[in-house]
């Protein structure tokens, strides 16, 4: 299992959990340019989904109060912005 996001508050992990079912727990903090690349082109090619990771979609008007009532209460994972039409 590896941690790949900024948790900003204290978080409960149980040892006897991590132990009997033999989890090795890394974290990360950052990622390189070619990494980056990397996952783009497994996700335009099919081979990664990162839908499941969207929990909210927000227009620039909307994020403030997104920010208020989810992820500074720690209630979201990832948001999506659409700016314009397109995206």
């Amino acid at each position: 299992m590896i941690l790949t996001s900024m948790i900003m508050k204290n978080i409960e992990i149980s040892p006897m959990i991590l132990n009997f079912k033999e989890i090795l727990l890394t974290g990360s903090y950052s990622n390189t340019h070619e990494e980056n690349r990397q996952c783009l082109q497994w996700m335009a090619r099919g081979l990664l989904d990162g839908r499941p990771l969207i929990s909210d979609t927000s227009t620039l008007d909307e994020l403030p109060a997104l920010y208020r009532d989810r992820i500074d209460t720690g209630n979201t994972i990832k948001v999506m912005l659409s700016i314009g039409e397109e995206f």
